[in-house]
């Protein structure tokens, strides 16, 4: 059976883009992070997104990388994987100040 090629760089390309809000939220929540005014990160976000389009969706391009056409349930589940990412390291970033005194 071949790998979905295709679907494994949507699923590294979304959690590294929860890495990028949960670092820029690490004393603060999530929400918060958001709400801050920040034109480097929309401006990072927007490229990604057009590159990650790009790449999925014109066939020349996508031929270059090898990718065929992902499915809509594969792509869904590749995003909800970054989602799961983000959500998991934001709950554990609660537990930090507790796991360093407990190693302390």
């Amino acid at each position: 059976m071949p790998m979905d090629m295709e679907l494994v760089f949507v699923a590294l390309v979304a959690p590294n883009i929860g890495l990028i809000f949960l670092n820029r939220s690490y004393s603060a929540s999530l929400l918060s992070a958001l709400r801050r005014p920040n034109r480097a990160l929309w401006q990072v976000l927007a490229l990604t997104t057009l590159a990650l389009s790009t790449v999925l969706l014109l066939p020349p391009v996508r031929e270059l990388f090898r990718f065929a056409l992902p499915p809509a349930a594969g792509l869904l589940a590749a995003l909800l994987c970054g989602a799961a990412a983000l959500i998991l390291l934001e709950a554990a970033k609660g537990l930090l100040p507790t796991l360093r005194w407990t190693l302390s």
